[in-house]
């Protein structure tokens, strides 16, 4: 075997080792600053780097409603083609502990091609402050 094919087939193994090690972490993502609405940038989780790479964050804002706060996520799909994923919010205090964490269920989305989904959630307790929208694939 050439030393050529010996540096392909290295590329190719660090490169497969790579893509493996990214897709298997959750990929945060800071909002930029024009997304905000009445507080700072909330984040948003993806499950790996090819859902990432399907849907694209729009919008998301957070404001009070009667003491509590209700955050909306819009997203659009990049495919195609549908897919199906699920989301959950989850909400934090002050001091970033998690608010009534049992009440965070998995809901699912279907996408159709670039489809265009508004998600919105409505804080558990008013003592909630921030907000986190999970995304994972189906």
């Amino acid at each position: 075997m050439g030393l050529k094919r010996v540096k392909q087939l290295s590329f190719c193994l660090f490169s497969t080792i790579l893509l493996w090690a990214c897709s298997s972490a959750d990929v945060q993502v800071n909002l930029p600053r024009s997304a905000d609405k009445v507080v700072g940038a909330e984040q948003i989780v993806f499950s790996d780097n090819l859902l990432r790479s399907r849907v694209e964050i729009l919008e998301a804002s957070i404001r009070t409603v009667d003491e509590f706060r209700r955050a909306r996520v819009r997203l659009r799909s990049r495919e195609s083609l549908g897919f199906n994923i699920e989301y959950r919010f989850v909400w934090f205090d002050e001091h970033n502990d998690p608010v009534q964490v049992e009440a965070y269920a998995w809901y699912p989305i279907k996408f159709k091609a670039k489809n265009i989904i508004t998600l919105e959630s409505i804080a558990p307790e008013p003592r909630a402050e921030k907000f986190q929208l999970k995304l994972r694939q189906k």
